[in-house]
């Protein structure tokens, strides 16, 4: 086979490459396009979707799960701190509802949970600089590691979103879920939020309202 005709089939597949995780990272993408809210007349939404019980390490070191976060309502996002795709302005879009919230009456209890989903390279102490940059409260805006199949398993079987290897992709060798994920005081899930659209941002802030307005649940008190 002559030389030209080698480079050519090199070139088509190397295309070819391309187009397919092009494909795939377009078809997770809209997998995660989510717009249910509590505030829609959704019976699924409107009752919640239980999250299962889960034990994760804050870059603190300590333990924090949904018994730590029982009786807060909670904003959670999927991130890894060496992604250059989504992660960025996800976290920046977080930051600034982090910041919006600070003077918040009901502040106390909300928390926002960035979990990785890179936690061989995202140690604590690699998730407590990044969080450094964003200025995050320790109190408030908690950064969750832990096994990477635990993590993977919560996102697909607990929060029902995709999360999958993409290597091919320097800028982002993993692709994962661009919502904001809405969480009850009794750890349910009560709506997706796609962090890109202003207008579904502005929904989570309404849905967040509402939820603060619920009565607390009377057998429980928030974690530490």
């Amino acid at each position: 086979m002559s030389q030209p005709r080698v480079g050519l089939i090199v070139v088509m597949l190397a295309l070819a490459s391309l187009v397919t995780t092009a494909l795939l990272v377009m078809l997770i993408l809209a997998r995660t396009d989510r717009s249910h809210t509590v505030a829609e007349s959704n019976p699924l939404f409107e009752q919640g979707l239980p999250l299962p019980p889960f034990t994760l390490t804050e870059r603190s070191g300590a333990p924090m799960g949904t018994e730590q976060l029982s009786g807060r309502i909670w904003i959670a996002d999927f991130i890894f701190t060496r992604c250059m795709g989504v992660c960025p302005r996800l976290t920046r879009e977080m930051s600034h509802l982090h910041a919006a919230l600070a003077d918040h009456a009901a502040r106390d209890d909300i928390r926002f949970v960035s979990i990785t989903v890179d936690p061989e390279h995202d140690t604590p102490e690699r998730l407590a600089a990044y969080a450094d940059r964003f200025d995050a409260d320790p109190q408030r805006w908690l950064f969750l590691t832990g096994e990477r199949k635990t993590i993977w398993t919560l996102s697909r079987d607990g929060f029902k979103l995709p999360v999958a290897d993409n290597p091919d992709d320097r800028m982002m060798p993993i692709i994962h879920t661009q919502n904001f994920i809405l969480v009850d005081r009794r750890g349910r899930i009560r709506g997706y939020y796609d962090a890109m659209d202003p207008e579904r941002l502005s929904r989570l802030r309404n849905d967040l309202d509402l939820l603060l307005r619920e009565p607390a649940p009377a057998d429980e008190a928030p974690g530490d």
